[in-house]
C-alpha cells in the first residue's frame, strides 16, 4: 500500500519544508537586503548580480535602487529605465527614475517624467512635488505655485514640500504668505537653515 502524499508532507522534518527548499533567486534578494542594511551596497548589487536577468523587473527595480544609494546615478537610471520598459503604466519604476536624475541635476528630464507619472496618477504628490521644483529652478514661479500647492494641501506638515511652497511664495512677491510658511518649516525641522534664512529674508512678512 501506497503512503498518501499528504501523509509524506506532514511525516517530513521541519528543516526540509518547501519554504526553505534553495532559491537562488529568493537567496540572492535576502543577501542584497542583508547588505544592504549593513551599508555595503557593492556587496549587495553583487548578490543581484550573480542571478541578473534582462528581462526581470524586480532585479532592475531593485539594481536602480541599490546604484542610487551607491551614487552611480547614470547606472542607476539604466535600470530604471530598464524596469520602466518592462512595465511601463507602472509609477513605481518612473518614481525610482526621479531620484537619480533630481540627484544629477536634469531637470528636463524630471519634469518630463514626472509629466508621464501623472497622466497615469493624476495626483501623484511626489510627481506634483518634482514638477514644482523644476518649474521653480528655472524661476517659473506662477507653475510652481500651482503643482507644490497641491502637495502642501495633501502633506500640510511635510517640511520638503513647505519649505519650497515658501519660497515660491517668496520669490513670487507673497512676502506674508513666504513669512508665514517660512515659520511653519521651522517648526516642522528647527534646525532647517533654509527656512531661518527666508524668515529672515521676508522681513516679518511685511
Amino acid at each position: 500500500m501506497k503512503t498518501p502524499l499528504l501523509l509524506v508532507l506532514f511525516l517530513l522534518p521541519a528543516h526540509a519544508s518547501f519554504s526553505q527548499i534553495e532559491n537562488p533567486l529568493l537567496q540572492a534578494f535576502s543577501d542584497s537586503y542583508t547588505q544592504e542594511a549593513l551599508g555595503l551596497y557593492t556587496e549587495a548589487i553583487d548578490a543581484l548580480q550573480a542571478v541578473y536577468a534582462d528581462d526581470s523587473y524586480e532585479l532592475n527595480l531593485r539594481l536602480g535602487w541599490l546604484y542610487y544609494l551607491q551614487g552611480d546615478y547614470p547606472r542607476a537610471q539604466s535600470y530604471y529605465r530598464r524596469a520602466k520598459s518592462l512595465l511601463p503604466y507602472a509609477v513605481e519604476p518612473k518614481l525610482g527614475y526621479l531620484l537619480p536624475t533630481v540627484a544629477l541635476g536634469n531637470w528636463t528630464e524630471v519634469e518630463k517624467t514626472a509629466e508621464e507619472i501623472l497622466r497615469i496618477d493624476p495626483n501623484n504628490p511626489m510627481a506634483h512635488f518634482r514638477i514644482g521644483q523644476a518649474a521653480y529652478n528655472r524661476q517659473d514661479y506662477e507653475n510652481a505655485y500651482k503643482h507644490v500647492e497641491k502637495v502642501v494641501n495633501l502633506y500640510p506638515f511635510d517640511y520638503d514640500s513647505v519649505v519650497l511652497f515658501a519660497w515660491i511664495n517668496y520669490q513670487g512677491g507673497n512676502r506674508s504668505r513666504a513669512y508665514t510658511l517660512f515659520q511653519k518649516a521651522l517648526l516642522i525641522y528647527p534646525g532647517s537653515e533654509s527656512a531661518a534664512e527666508g524668515l529672515k529674508l521676508s522681513g516679518g512678512g511685511k
